[in-house]
Protein backbone atom coordinates (compact mmCIF):
# COMPACT_ATOMS: atom_id res chain seq x y z
CA UNK A 1 0.00 0.00 0.00
CA UNK A 2 1.20 3.10 -0.95
CA UNK A 3 1.99 5.79 1.73
CA UNK A 4 0.74 9.14 2.31
CA UNK A 5 2.90 11.83 -0.32
CA UNK A 6 3.07 14.48 -3.11
CA UNK A 7 3.21 13.52 -7.02
CA UNK A 8 4.51 15.99 -9.54
CA UNK A 9 4.80 18.42 -6.52
CA UNK A 10 1.12 18.97 -6.58
CA UNK A 11 -1.54 15.98 -6.31
CA UNK A 12 -0.86 15.69 -1.92
CA UNK A 13 -2.73 11.43 -1.43
CA UNK A 14 -4.70 10.41 1.12
CA UNK A 15 -6.72 7.31 2.09
CA UNK A 16 -6.88 4.67 -0.16
CA UNK A 17 -10.32 4.72 -2.44
CA UNK A 18 -9.96 1.14 -3.99
CA UNK A 19 -8.00 -1.11 -5.32
CA UNK A 20 -7.66 -3.83 -8.27
CA UNK A 21 -5.26 -6.00 -9.86
CA UNK A 22 -3.87 -3.14 -12.23
CA UNK A 23 -4.18 -0.22 -10.17
CA UNK A 24 -5.27 1.67 -6.96
CA UNK A 25 -6.87 4.40 -5.87
CA UNK A 26 -6.53 7.15 -3.33
CA UNK A 27 -8.45 10.61 -2.73
CA UNK A 28 -6.30 13.74 -3.12
CA UNK A 29 -5.75 17.07 -3.47
CA UNK A 30 -4.89 19.39 -5.81
CA UNK A 31 -2.51 21.78 -4.55
CA UNK A 32 -2.53 24.32 -7.21
CA UNK A 33 -6.58 24.27 -8.03
CA UNK A 34 -7.08 23.57 -4.11
CA UNK A 35 -9.76 20.89 -4.95
CA UNK A 36 -10.09 17.24 -4.15
CA UNK A 37 -9.42 14.73 -6.64
CA UNK A 38 -9.31 11.07 -7.22
CA UNK A 39 -5.87 9.93 -8.61
CA UNK A 40 -5.26 6.44 -10.26
CA UNK A 41 -1.81 5.19 -9.64
CA UNK A 42 -0.78 2.13 -11.70
CA UNK A 43 0.44 -0.56 -9.62
CA UNK A 44 3.94 -0.92 -8.88
CA UNK A 45 4.74 -4.33 -10.30
CA UNK A 46 3.48 -3.08 -13.35
CA UNK A 47 5.42 -0.19 -13.65
CA UNK A 48 8.20 -1.22 -16.20
CA UNK A 49 5.80 -3.43 -18.38
CA UNK A 50 4.71 -1.81 -21.18
CA UNK A 51 1.44 -3.28 -22.06
CA UNK A 52 0.28 -2.22 -18.93
CA UNK A 53 1.51 1.16 -19.34
CA UNK A 54 -0.14 1.79 -23.14
CA UNK A 55 -3.30 0.25 -21.67
CA UNK A 56 -3.11 2.58 -18.50
CA UNK A 57 -2.38 5.90 -20.70
CA UNK A 58 -4.95 4.68 -23.24
CA UNK A 59 -7.64 5.37 -20.89
CA UNK A 60 -6.14 8.72 -19.92
CA UNK A 61 -6.26 9.76 -23.33
CA UNK A 62 -9.88 7.58 -24.06
CA UNK A 63 -11.29 9.36 -20.94
CA UNK A 64 -10.18 13.00 -20.92
CA UNK A 65 -11.65 13.16 -24.58
CA UNK A 66 -15.23 12.74 -23.01
CA UNK A 67 -16.85 15.53 -20.91
CA UNK A 68 -20.22 14.31 -19.84
CA UNK A 69 -22.07 14.57 -16.50
CA UNK A 70 -22.76 10.59 -16.48
CA UNK A 71 -18.78 9.80 -16.84
CA UNK A 72 -16.30 10.24 -14.83
CA UNK A 73 -14.25 13.22 -15.81
CA UNK A 74 -10.30 12.71 -16.15
CA UNK A 75 -8.41 15.99 -15.04
CA UNK A 76 -4.55 15.40 -15.99
CA UNK A 77 -1.76 12.15 -16.06
CA UNK A 78 1.61 11.95 -15.46
CA UNK A 79 4.77 10.24 -14.10
CA UNK A 80 6.11 10.74 -11.00
CA UNK A 81 9.59 8.77 -9.32
CA UNK A 82 8.17 5.82 -12.03
CA UNK A 83 4.85 5.80 -10.67
CA UNK A 84 2.25 6.20 -13.46
CA UNK A 85 -0.76 8.19 -12.58
CA UNK A 86 -4.50 9.37 -13.31
CA UNK A 87 -6.22 12.28 -11.66
CA UNK A 88 -10.02 12.13 -12.01
CA UNK A 89 -12.98 13.75 -10.71
CA UNK A 90 -13.65 12.83 -7.03
CA UNK A 91 -17.28 11.21 -6.59
CA UNK A 92 -18.53 11.59 -3.14
CA UNK A 93 -20.56 8.48 -3.29
CA UNK A 94 -21.03 5.09 -3.81
CA UNK A 95 -20.51 2.03 -6.81
CA UNK A 96 -23.48 0.16 -7.92
CA UNK A 97 -21.29 -3.11 -6.42
CA UNK A 98 -21.36 -0.70 -3.13
CA UNK A 99 -25.72 -0.03 -3.42
CA UNK A 100 -26.28 -4.04 -3.99
CA UNK A 101 -23.97 -4.86 -1.44
CA UNK A 102 -25.69 -2.64 1.10
CA UNK A 103 -29.22 -2.41 0.19
CA UNK A 104 -29.33 -5.67 -2.12
CA UNK A 105 -31.13 -5.85 -5.20
CA UNK A 106 -32.71 -1.80 -6.07
CA UNK A 107 -36.37 -1.68 -7.39
CA UNK A 108 -38.02 -0.71 -10.56
CA UNK A 109 -37.78 2.94 -10.25
CA UNK A 110 -34.12 3.27 -8.87
CA UNK A 111 -33.01 0.62 -11.49
CA UNK A 112 -34.91 3.06 -14.65
CA UNK A 113 -32.87 6.02 -13.45
CA UNK A 114 -29.99 4.70 -12.89
CA UNK A 115 -29.98 2.51 -16.41
CA UNK A 116 -30.97 6.00 -17.92
CA UNK A 117 -28.13 8.02 -16.73
CA UNK A 118 -25.54 5.29 -17.23
CA UNK A 119 -26.76 4.96 -21.12
CA UNK A 120 -26.82 8.71 -21.37
CA UNK A 121 -22.91 8.43 -20.61
CA UNK A 122 -22.98 5.48 -23.04
CA UNK A 123 -24.22 6.92 -26.00
CA UNK A 124 -22.22 10.20 -25.24
CA UNK A 125 -18.70 8.28 -25.39
CA UNK A 126 -20.18 5.72 -27.77
CA UNK A 127 -21.05 8.57 -30.81
CA UNK A 128 -17.38 10.03 -30.27
CA UNK A 129 -15.98 6.47 -31.39
CA UNK A 130 -15.12 5.24 -27.33
CA UNK A 131 -16.31 2.02 -26.15
CA UNK A 132 -16.11 1.04 -22.56
CA UNK A 133 -16.02 -2.87 -22.24
CA UNK A 134 -16.53 -3.22 -18.99
CA UNK A 135 -19.67 -2.16 -17.75
CA UNK A 136 -20.45 -3.46 -14.79
CA UNK A 137 -22.07 -2.27 -11.30
CA UNK A 138 -18.38 -1.76 -9.67
CA UNK A 139 -17.84 0.44 -12.77
CA UNK A 140 -20.78 2.99 -11.87
CA UNK A 141 -20.46 5.75 -9.26
CA UNK A 142 -23.48 7.27 -7.75
CA UNK A 143 -22.63 10.38 -6.03
CA UNK A 144 -24.65 11.94 -3.06
CA UNK A 145 -27.04 13.88 -5.78
CA UNK A 146 -28.44 10.32 -7.13
CA UNK A 147 -26.35 11.49 -10.54
CA UNK A 148 -24.74 7.93 -12.02
CA UNK A 149 -21.28 8.19 -13.37
CA UNK A 150 -19.39 6.24 -15.94
CA UNK A 151 -16.34 5.38 -14.42
CA UNK A 152 -12.81 2.93 -15.01
CA UNK A 153 -12.30 3.16 -18.89
CA UNK A 154 -9.26 1.27 -18.85
CA UNK A 155 -10.26 -1.84 -21.45
CA UNK A 156 -11.43 1.07 -23.76
CA UNK A 157 -11.25 0.63 -27.44
CA UNK A 158 -12.06 2.74 -30.44
CA UNK A 159 -15.20 1.72 -32.22
CA UNK A 160 -13.36 0.62 -35.22
CA UNK A 161 -10.80 -1.27 -33.49
CA UNK A 162 -12.82 -3.24 -30.52
CA UNK A 163 -14.11 -6.70 -31.24
CA UNK A 164 -17.44 -6.33 -29.77
CA UNK A 165 -18.51 -4.56 -32.61
CA UNK A 166 -18.57 -7.96 -34.39
CA UNK A 167 -21.30 -10.12 -35.15
CA UNK A 168 -21.49 -13.10 -32.79
CA UNK A 169 -19.05 -11.43 -30.30
CA UNK A 170 -22.01 -11.33 -27.31
CA UNK A 171 -21.03 -7.88 -25.94
CA UNK A 172 -24.23 -6.30 -26.15
CA UNK A 173 -26.18 -3.71 -27.47
CA UNK A 174 -27.77 -0.56 -26.10
CA UNK A 175 -29.84 1.96 -27.15
CA UNK A 176 -30.67 5.39 -26.08
CA UNK A 177 -33.64 8.25 -26.81
CA UNK A 178 -32.88 10.85 -25.21
CA UNK A 179 -35.94 12.60 -26.19
CA UNK A 180 -38.22 9.83 -24.79
CA UNK A 181 -36.37 8.88 -21.89
CA UNK A 182 -36.30 5.26 -23.11
CA UNK A 183 -33.76 2.72 -22.94
CA UNK A 184 -33.18 -0.47 -24.97
CA UNK A 185 -30.11 -2.93 -23.25
CA UNK A 186 -29.44 -6.15 -25.01
CA UNK A 187 -26.05 -7.00 -22.54
CA UNK A 188 -24.95 -9.89 -20.81
CA UNK A 189 -25.96 -10.49 -17.37
CA UNK A 190 -23.47 -8.42 -15.00
CA UNK A 191 -23.89 -5.30 -17.40
CA UNK A 192 -26.95 -5.06 -16.07
CA UNK A 193 -27.19 -6.53 -12.31
CA UNK A 194 -27.51 -3.37 -11.09
CA UNK A 195 -30.41 -1.95 -12.26
CA UNK A 196 -32.74 -5.42 -12.33
CA UNK A 197 -34.85 -6.37 -8.99
CA UNK A 198 -33.73 -10.37 -10.26
CA UNK A 199 -30.42 -11.91 -9.00
CA UNK A 200 -27.49 -11.92 -11.29
CA UNK A 201 -27.50 -14.88 -13.86
CA UNK A 202 -31.11 -14.95 -14.42
CA UNK A 203 -31.05 -11.43 -16.46
CA UNK A 204 -31.49 -12.65 -19.83
CA UNK A 205 -30.40 -11.06 -23.21
CA UNK A 206 -34.11 -10.33 -24.27
CA UNK A 207 -33.44 -6.49 -24.45
CA UNK A 208 -35.61 -4.99 -21.50
CA UNK A 209 -36.96 -1.60 -22.01
CA UNK A 210 -37.06 1.02 -19.49
CA UNK A 211 -39.16 4.01 -19.74
CA UNK A 212 -39.14 7.48 -17.33
CA UNK A 213 -42.06 9.20 -17.80
CA UNK A 214 -40.37 11.97 -15.34
CA UNK A 215 -38.80 15.19 -16.97
CA UNK A 216 -37.40 16.50 -13.38
CA UNK A 217 -33.70 15.63 -12.83
CA UNK A 218 -33.14 12.16 -11.86
CA UNK A 219 -31.91 12.73 -8.72
CA UNK A 220 -34.61 12.37 -6.57
CA UNK A 221 -34.94 8.65 -6.05
CA UNK A 222 -31.52 7.17 -6.79
CA UNK A 223 -29.64 9.09 -4.06
CA UNK A 224 -31.59 7.41 -1.70
CA UNK A 225 -29.66 3.93 -2.02
CA UNK A 226 -26.09 6.06 -2.10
Amino acid sequence: MMEAGTLSGRYETAERLGSGGMSNVYKATDRILERTVAVKILAEHLSDDERFVARFRREALAVARLIHPNIVQVYDTGKDDGRHYIVMEYVSGRSGAQILQRHGPVGPEIAAEIGIQACAGLDYAHRRGIIHRDVKPGNLMVNTDGVVKLADFGIAKAAEDSEITKAGSGGGKITFDRWNKTVTLSAPANAIDVISTRPSGTIGTSAPTMRSTDSRQPTSVVNSCV
